[in-house]
């Protein structure tokens, strides 16, 4: 436009508040060239515009045109026309010759022989003029570099930044106008000063306003169970039903996606609530009223923990899924092995104290045999001798450290190998006895959907339940005394529950498919495409729905840790977990028997006798 025109627009663009903060306009060259001659009121009032103009380098050959026709200031318009006549000129010159050539056209008029060829020299000629490179491009001057400028009140206009095809954008390094290195969005949008605000780094507005009724969107949200209020909890005004207070999971997802869109949603939330203060209807009823016309309940959207199904989109659209999608079956652990008087022998199997047995009576005999010549300790009966030989194996922990009790050197090397063995072993077995003891040997009462119908808890005892009181008392106290064996629940709400209830109940089974739960607009709206991307990208960032999940839910943090330690099943320890260790004590004592038969002539005399 003309500058003349844009001295009287802006004024009463301004005067119309579409100037002001949220608001981005941006000027093409043309006006950018032409700003000088507007008058400082009405410059002014554009303070906060972005212009792009050609970048003309600030050349000698510029400044002694300046000095020659005694002007301080030219812009780009007048540049171009003086360059044009240098570039007709030396085409001229290239054809002179053939100038006065002519011949007979239509109508009488005379045309130019050599027209032809002058415009072929026009369109080829190539110098360095006062605006920069002269080169024509099908019958256009090309323009390299332009400035990106910001209009400011008071100081007039500020050059930010430049944009090259080849570099694309990037900072003004000084006066000069050359261009730095840095080619950051970012820190060109920290130099900008926008509409409504008189400094740089400020948010950056997103200009297009989406058009909806009453220039805001009209959200709906449920009332939740105080239970559910890590999802949406609001106040509102009883008599407007506008929301005054809302917070929870949904709401920051919903407004995290927002912020991801390329457009501002001005909106507003209301309190799906009837004089009772008391939720006005089901979800069901709630999602129709996108459905219904212009009427006090009417919404463009709705906001919370409508589950996306089948039956409902008949009516409304809705984006993709911001929650995991999902249905998990909880049941309740059992922790029958704290009550059993035998418990302290399921550490180990019956394989474990086969083998323990069996190392302890062979230490108990190899020390025997090494001792009786020279410990008068181990003379006596027969029965004395055995009782000593049990009683070397058992309470060598314990008086291992009184050197009298045996005399051989070997015998101490013997029980040294068992004292080791006796330490792993008794640390093992305290380890395993603590995890039984605790929960994370806590087994499910079942472990999927086929054994609640092989033990008929299924189909016919199938009962709802509406808080997470009445679903903990109903899984206590199980289908025969009135209650249930298992609850199934989409996966965000059977979070909040075990995040409650995480040591008394576990999930079982796969995840059953759902939807999950997604906000809902009107069928066909512009808007369901634009924020399921948000979503997306909100769900994409892991960081930011790990720290939305850990403020509302503390599943993560409790339960999560809890059962991740949790094996599946139960089992104590068997003799293959110390199969290296026996094996090796084992190899001991046969070691040291045959060197004791050896050293005792034993050997030699059975030798002797058998020649």
């Amino acid at each position: 436009m003309t500058a003349s025109f844009a001295s009287e627009l802006f004024p009463i663009v301004e005067e119309a508040g579409i100037m002001s903060k949220g608001y981005v306009w941006i000027i093409t060259d043309g006006l950018s060239t032409l700003l000088d001659p507007i008058e400082k009121n009405v410059s002014d009032s554009m303070h906060g515009i972005l212009g792009l103009r050609q970048y003309v380098p600030n050349t000698k050959h510029l400044e002694e045109f300046k000095t020659r026709f005694n002007v301080s200031e030219i812009n780009i318009y007048g540049l171009w026309a003086y360059d044009t006549i240098w570039a007709l000129a030396k085409s001229v010159e290239l054809v002179f010759s053939h100038v006065n050539s002519t011949q007979t056209g239509v109508g009488g008029l005379r045309v130019s022989e050599l027209g032809p060829r002058l415009l072929e020299k026009l369109l080829s000629t190539r110098f360095v003029g006062l605006s920069g490179e002269f080169r024509l491009n099908r019958g256009q001057l090309q323009v390299e570099k332009f400035k990106i400028i910001n209009v400011r009140r008071k100081k007039g206009e500020k050059v930010i930044g430049y944009w090259t095809e080849e570099k694309e954008i990037h900072i003004d390094s000084g006066e000069n106008g050359d261009v730095a290195n840095s080619s950051s969005i970012d820190e060109l949008k920290d130099r900008i000063i926008w509409f409504g605000y008189y400094y740089a780094k400020v948010p950056t507005p997103k200009g297009w306003v989406i058009p909806v009724s009453n220039n805001k969107l009209r959200i709906g949200v449920p009332l939740l169970s105080s239970y559910l209020k890590g999802f949406l909890d609001i106040n509102w005004d009883p008599k407007t039903l506008k929301v005054t207070n809302i917070k929870g999971f949904s709401y920051d997802v919903f407004v995290a996606a927002l912020q991801k869109l390329p457009f501002d949603v001005p909106h507003e939330f209301f309190a799906f609530v009837n004089n009772s203060s008391q939720m006005n209807g089901t979800y069901n009823d709630l999602l129709y009223q996108i459905k219904l016309g212009l009427t006090m309940r009417n919404y463009d959207a709705v906001v919370g923990d409508t589950t996306i199904t089948a039956n409902r989109t008949a009516y409304v659209d809705f984006t993709l899924p911001y929650s995991e999608s999902g249905v998990w079956m909880i049941v309740k652990v059992k922790d029958e092995k704290t009550k059993n008087i035998w418990i302290f022998l399921k550490p180990l199997k019956w394989t474990l104290w086969l083998t323990i047995a069996i190392a302890f009576l062979s230490t108990g005999f190899i020390v025997w045999i090494l001792e009786r010549r020279t410990n008068i300790d181990l003379r006596g009966s027969a029965h004395q001798q055995l009782s000593k030989v049990f009683l070397f194996s058992f309470l060598t922990p314990v008086f291992a450290h009184e050197g009298e009790k045996v005399e051989n050197h070997w015998s101490r090397f013997v029980l040294t190998i068992w004292v080791f063995v006796a330490f792993i072993v008794t640390q093992s077995y305290t380890a395993s006895l603590a995890s039984m003891l605790t929960v994370q040997r806590m087994q499910p009462s079942f472990v999927n959907v086929d054994e609640l119908r092989m033990k008929d808890c299924y189909e016919s005892r199938l009962r709802p339940y509406a808080s997470q009181e009445e679903y903990h008392q109903a899984l206590s106290k199980g289908s025969k005394n009135g209650g249930v064996e298992a609850m199934f629940h989409e996966i965000p709400y059977a979070k909040l529950f075990l995040a409650k209830y995480y040591s008394r109940y576990t999930t079982v089974g796969t995840t059953y498919k759902s939807d999950g739960f997604g906000f809902a607009f009107p069928l066909g709206s512009p808007l369901v495409p634009y924020m399921s991307r948000a979503i997306l990208n909100v769900t994409e960032d892991h960081k930011k729905m790990q720290e939305l999940e850990l403020k509302y839910f503390s599943y993560q943090s409790k339960c999560q840790v809890y059962s991740s330690t949790s094996p599946a099943n139960s089992h104590g320890l068997s003799a293959i977990s110390f199969g290296g260790l026996f094996i090796i004590m084992g190899l001991t004592l046969v070691f040291f028997c045959l060197i004791f038969f050896v050293k005792s002539g034993y050997v030699r005399t059975c030798l002797l006798a058998m020649l």
